[in-house]
């Protein structure tokens, strides 16, 4: 009975991908039968409103991978700098935080380990922090977000006022 429910899983699915196929091929198919209109008419404002419409299709388009559609996992990693290097994690996460809000994605954190203790909210910045985003294309956003992120300032913690440069690392992004 167990491979029963497997199938029939897999079979919502399919049926659910197969569905967002058909409705992206009748939204081009519909984008070309305005194309034609307008261009029948010549109306300036509406030929604008078309091609916000067709930016959105050809991002849809760009994100057509085999994984693109579904959530992601992203991570960061405070690197060398210190308590500078944690405060700039932290600013990292809230960076992704609110690009996701922003895009309608909803975040989890899924671990963080927290700096040394002494800031203004009981620790100073982020050693390391996982998260889930989770909304359509959120994977296909995120999946080039990997590196080395460098900040040159001059560091709040440092007693002489000096220019310090920190590093913080995010993995690529993983299929949530």
């Amino acid at each position: 009975m167990a491979s029963y429910g497997a199938g029939k899983e897999k079979a919502g699915k399919i049926t659910q991908e197969l569905t967002e196929l058909k409705k992206e091929v009748e939204d081009f198919e519909e984008l070309e039968v305005e194309l034609e209109l307008l261009k029948e008419e010549g109306n300036e404002a509406k030929i604008f409103e078309f091609e916000k419409k067709l930016k959105g299709k050809e991002t849809q388009v760009f994100l057509s991978g085999k994984y693109d559609r579904g959530n992601a996992i992203l991570s960061i990693y405070a690197g060398a700098g210190g308590q500078d290097a944690q405060d700039w994690a932290t600013m990292l996460l809230r960076m992704y935080e609110r690009y996701c809000q922003r895009e309608g994605f909803k975040t989890k954190i899924l671990h963080q380990s927290f700096g040394e203790p002494g800031g203004p909210e009981g620790r100073i910045g982020t050693k390391q922090a996982s998260f889930e985003i989770k909304g359509k294309f959120a994977f296909g956003f995120l999946k080039k977000e990997n590196g080395v992120h460098r900040l040159v300032r001059i560091s709040p913690f440092s007693p002489t006022k000096l220019r310090h440069t920190s590093f913080a690392r995010n993995s690529k992004a993983r299929r949530g």
